[in-house]
């Protein structure tokens, strides 16, 4: 029974780029061991989570209309960037199924998930989905967002996911991903980070991009982007951009090239590719330019540009019943 609790949340699920990227070993696992900087922008996928007198868990996941309208004009029906997963494989669905098990929750969950983050792009849009979910739910049952349980799970479930529980430092917008990616130390950012952010028409595959990369004989250090990102220098930080698997990712479509190549040519600091592809990025001086170069990205044709800024992680609960 469910009577006494509230009943639902609404929660805002933020996206992520990936500044560094580097690899430093194949796992027996089928992992790799990484390090990589990540760090939160204004581009959210917005979540209501509600409990269920059933004791199943149901996922109703779509593009919010003017995301729908925006990726039907440059991907087909089938295109990845509208391709959204159903209710049965969804993360949502199967990060709330376990959530029920870990803390032996009799009713279920029924979450409406309205998207804006481009799928396939390495914004880790599910990921951040899943950490809502279950951050949410926790809300719900009365666990501990930093339930040490719950933190494990969410790195059972994806590496990414245990970045968008945030930190109790509320000014780190940003973290160090280490291990598969999972480990979480937080890093402090000196000002708010100006992004254009652009993702092509098509997605690439996390696992073939990873089946192709190679490791370095000699790893890059992430030490000098995280002193630039410290004391707030954009020229510095992006001067140690780095994503070990942007070649990869060149390889498996020729998007990624077209798209840095279009970022390249604007006034941008600095630019690369987020995460395992497709989407890039580029580091602006300033907000309006950010958003002056999006709306000349999205006049060209190569996919959806926005401008976007470093965030920090909270988790957002908007409202509840």
């Amino acid at each position: 029974m469910i009577s006494g609790l509230t009943r639902s949340i609404q929660i805002d699920a933020p996206a992520k780029l990936n500044l560094f990227l580097e690899l430093h070993g194949r796992r027996n696992d089928g992992y790799h061991d990484l390090e990589t900087v990540m760090i939160a922008i204004d581009r959210f996928d917005h979540l209501t989570v509600s409990l269920s007198e059933s004791d199943t868990v149901e996922t109703d996941c779509c593009w919010r209309p003017h995301d729908r309208l925006i990726a039907a004009r440059y991907g087909s029906p089938d295109s990845s960037v509208v391709s959204l997963p159903n209710s049965h494989d969804n993360l949502v669905t199967r990060a709330l199924q376990c959530f029920r098990e870990t803390f032996h929750i009799d009713f279920g969950f029924r979450v409406e998930l309205r998207k804006t983050i481009p799928a396939g792009a390495g914004m880790g849009g599910a990921s951040s989905d899943a950490a809502a979910a279950l951050q949410g739910a926790a809300h719900l049952c009365g666990v501990d967002p930093h339930h040490p349980d719950l933190l494990h799970l969410a790195g059972l479930l994806g590496s990414d996911i245990p970045f968008f529980f945030g930190s109790k430092n509320h000014r780190a917008s940003a973290a160090l991903g280490s291990g598969r990616g999972e480990q979480i130390t937080s890093i402090d950012v000196g000002q708010r980070i100006p992004f254009v952010v652009v993702h092509p028409p098509v997605g690439i595959s996390t696992k073939q991009v990873y089946q192709t990369c190679s490791i370095p004989t000699r790893a890059t250090a992430s030490e000098p982007i995280i002193a630039a990102m410290a004391k707030g220098n954009l020229t510095q930080v992006s001067g140690h951009l780095v994503n070990r698997l942007t070649e990869p990712a060149r390889a498996a479509s020729d998007w990624v090239d077209r798209v840095l190549s279009a970022i390249s040519r604007t006034p941008v600091l600095g630019y690369q590719m987020t995460g395992s592809g497709s989407a890039c990025f580029g580091i602006c001086r300033t907000q309006k330019m950010a958003s002056t170069i999006a709306h000349r990205l999205q006049a060209a044709g190569i996919g959806i540009a926005f401008a976007a800024r470093s965030i920090c992680i909270r988790s957002t609960v908007l409202g509840q019943t």
